[in-house]
């Protein structure tokens, strides 16, 4: 019976933390998000909403079982909708990621060489492949569960997965493509700001006046290269996190809340972000950086 309570105990808080660091991704990221929505000082493109909605809803889909952890199995309906987010929600945030990081290379093409073949409304054509995406890959669990409910398992009371690889498997393979466009696409922006550093350099641009590149801040470059750097480690992650545990080694799902946490702090460290929630103050303005 002692036996019984002591594991009972632990079970509760394994389940405390687990649930606690979804929660804390989930608030951090509601932080980061509203400034751009509500403050006029605070900008970031529709790619930028898109990348941090992706990792929004990764944390709701961590959450979506809690009243429905420990007992009786959960509702049939309630399983089968968080299965379908956590095989689906993890692929859908590395490809938002790589067309973030696509349109930055796109815009940093575009500021530094005039790349008029780059097409100004390329958003739409990223949203169209996020939406088509996260269908694709919402339906694949979705029919499998329907079609056997036996596949539909709560995973150490904390989370409902599909038990098949199938779904690990298309979305491991999509996530895979994934970082190896955003790694060239790192590259590609790598190579081209090296030869075109002389024109990033403010007193070589003073002593060539007639250049026809256009210099970009230093500030906002560092602030691209940062943000698309980190945006490759939480692909490498996020595929990492598709594969499942085994069932006894309950300390590696603790990794799945961690990502949004890591995401939400780097993304939310800006200056305008920080003081985008001084709404008591008229004059907070911030230096907005190419509302990346």
């Amino acid at each position: 019976m002692s036996d019984l309570l002591l594991d009972v105990e632990l079970s509760l808080r394994q389940l405390n933390v687990f649930n606690s660091l979804f929660t804390v991704g989930l608030v951090l990221l509601t932080v980061v998000i509203l400034p751009p929505i509500f403050s006029r000082y605070v900008r970031r493109t529709t790619m930028w909403f898109a990348f941090m909605g992706s990792w929004w809803l990764y944390c709701v889909s961590g959450l979506l079982l809690v009243g429905h952890q420990l007992g009786p199995d959960p509702p049939f309906g309630i399983c089968l909708v968080q299965a379908t987010l956590i095989h689906s929600v993890p692929t859908l945030a590395t490809i938002a990621g790589v067309c973030f990081i696509v349109d930055l290379y796109c815009t940093l093409r575009v500021s530094l060489l005039r790349s008029y073949w780059i097409p100004m409304k390329r958003t739409p054509m990223f949203l169209g492949l996020i939406a088509v995406s996260f269908l694709g890959l919402s339906l694949l669990p979705l029919g499998i569960g329907l079609q056997d409910h036996t596949t539909v398992n709560r995973v150490q009371n904390m989370f409902c997965h599909i038990n098949t690889g199938l779904p690990t498997l298309v979305g491991a393979i999509l996530s895979g493509w994934s970082i190896v466009i955003a790694i060239a696409a790192e590259i590609a922006a790598g190579i081209m700001l090296w030869r075109l550093r002389s024109t990033l350099s403010p007193s070589e641009k003073k002593s060539s006046p007639e250049s026809d590149a256009q210099p970009i801040a230093r500030g906002m470059l560092i602030r691209i290269l940062s943000f698309s750097l980190f945006t490759v480690l939480g692909l490498i992650l996020s595929a990492i996190m598709l594969f499942h545990f085994d069932d006894t080694q309950i300390q590696g799902n603790y990794l799945l809340p961690v990502l949004p946490i890591l995401v939400a702090i780097m993304f939310g460290a800006q200056k305008d972000i920080i003081l985008g929630w001084r709404f008591w103050r008229h004059d907070s303005k911030a230096a907005q950086v190419g509302a990346v």
